[in-house]
């Protein structure tokens, strides 16, 4: 199984530098275990996803990527 912080990984090697900004990185790995979860019923990372006043927080993700 993959990490929140592997999927932050890949959107960051596959989107066009300077494009993700660290708000975006976190709604996009949040939306990433939604999309999986509803396709398939299975979870593509294990750690939680915090509901923050401006979007998805996962911590893993922010203490990884926050600048």
């Amino acid at each position: 199984m993959a990490t929140a912080i592997d999927v932050a990984r890949y959107f960051l090697a596959v989107a066009p530098k300077d494009t993700v900004t660290h708000t975006k990185l976190q709604k996009l790995v949040a939306y990433a275990q939604g999309i999986s979860l509803g396709m398939t019923g299975l979870t593509l990372y294990e750690e939680s996803i915090l509901a923050w006043a401006q979007g998805p927080v996962i911590r893993e993700v922010m203490d990884a990527f926050e600048k």
